[in-house]
């Protein structure tokens, strides 16, 4: 029967990001550039400065595919520092 299984996890599979294995590359060649656990502006600028497209809308897509595909994680909020009002995010390979 449908659906005994559990549902899968919803992932946005759009394509309107950069080459999936492009963004690896970037955040490979760029994890020594900034301190981690990184905000997202840390990572859109290596993705910026790798050669990524320089549009804010598309890095935000950038970033959200390689958190899709689990490039990186999502800091726990329990782990947030005092006063720290946005996500960072740790690299995951």
């Amino acid at each position: 029967p449908v659906g005994c299984y559990g549902r899968p996890e919803q992932i946005d599979e759009s394509t309107d990001f950069d080459d999936i294995e492009k963004i690896r590359e970037w955040l490979q060649q760029g994890q020594n550039l900034i301190e981690w656990p990184a905000t997202a502006n840390d990572i859109k600028r290596i993705f910026k400065e790798r050669g990524g497209v320089g549009s804010s809308d598309r890095q935000q897509r950038d970033l959200k595919a390689a958190q899709n595909r689990r490039f990186i994680v999502e800091q726990d909020k329990a782990e947030w520092e005092p006063g720290q009002k946005h996500p960072k995010y740790f690299l995951n390979f």
